[in-house]
């Protein structure tokens, strides 16, 4: 998989078919006008350096605004995660789910 950055992604469609793909997937929604996303994304890009059979993508708010009203206006920094499709939603503190969701995966 690998890391997606938000500008391969210029639709919801195209976000919505990498997560119905049968590998995990982690989704970052974050805002570069917010202090705390800065924290986040610093972390989520370190484990997408350390995790190469997840797909993660970075969501910025103010450039995908089409991406972030279809992924249902979560609060950000948020991490959605999909495995085979479905959804596990993570928000805040993430380190325990991060190690239960990847674990094993790589």
């Amino acid at each position: 998989m690998g890391r997606y950055h938000l500008g391969e992604y210029s639709s919801y469609d195209q976000l919505e078919y990498l997560i119905q793909s049968d590998e995990k997937v982690i989704v970052l929604v974050y805002s570069d006008n917010d202090s705390q996303s800065g924290e986040a994304r610093d972390e989520v890009s370190r484990l997408s350096d350390q995790y190469y059979g997840v797909g993660f993508v970075f969501v910025d708010v103010d450039e995908q605004p089409n991406i972030y009203s279809s992924l249902g206006y979560p609060s950000y920094p948020s991490v959605l995660a999909y495995q085979d499709g479905s959804p596990v939603y993570v928000s805040g503190h993430y380190d325990s789910v991060e190690n239960e969701f990847l674990h094993g995966c790589c």
